[in-house]
């Protein structure tokens, strides 16, 4: 310090940025100096809306409190042995639904999934085209844990669906070092894309 008059510290930051998805190409902007992840959030339309607590699916669905005939199917196909007893419930604006019209039910079991990819100014991360169940295992990757909350593959996509892809390296969150991509000082677009379209 004493001789540059400041010392240089790193700190964990995040850009939010909203808009509304409906099967097309989401955009944001971003001119961070290391970009460690990609994070993607899907709510329903009416989240904000004055509403009931919303159940998990999977949870014992003899005590869901709801009018969606879809989230009792799915409470039904999946009761877990683990939850019964009590069901689980989260908020409206912490539920998130994966990008789907029709999600895997007792009746539809066999739903197609989207394809979705980022894309920052053109060039495409992850370098394939991933479904929903592979983004699973990559959100996994990109926050470094073994496991998530869902205690079933419905259960995220009924209600914690969360997709992120990592561009820093292993560690490097642990130890403040930046090994992300430097976009400082230049305004990148950064595309939320469906490759292919079961929506």
């Amino acid at each position: 310090m004493s001789e540059a008059g400041y010392l240089t510290c790193t700190f964990k930051g995040y850009d939010a940025f909203s808009d509304t998805f409906s099967g097309g190409v989401t955009r944001a902007a971003s001119a961070a100096s290391s970009l460690d992840k990609l994070i993607a959030v899907f709510r329903k339309h009416d989240y904000n809306a004055v509403k009931a607590a919303i159940p998990i699916a999977g949870t014992n669905s003899e005590l869901q409190k709801t009018n969606s005939a879809e989230a009792l199917a799915i409470g039904n196909v999946l009761d877990q042995a683990d939850c019964r007893g009590g069901a689980e419930y989260l908020p409206a604006p912490m539920n998130f639904t994966a990008p789907m019209t029709t999600l895997p039910s007792n009746a539809a079991p066999d739903v197609a999934e989207p394809e979705l990819q980022f894309s920052i100014n053109s060039v495409q991360y992850p370098q394939f085209n991933p479904k929903l169940s592979q983004w699973y295992a990559m959100t996994k990757d990109a926050f470094e844990v073994p496991s998530t909350q869902s205690k079933s593959y419905i259960e995220w996509l009924t209600n914690r669906c969360v997709i992120a892809v990592r561009l820093n390296l292993p560690g490097t969150s642990l130890m403040r070092a930046k090994s992300g991509l430097d976009y400082l000082k230049k305004r990148n677009l950064i595309n939320l894309n469906v490759v292919k379209r079961f929506l």
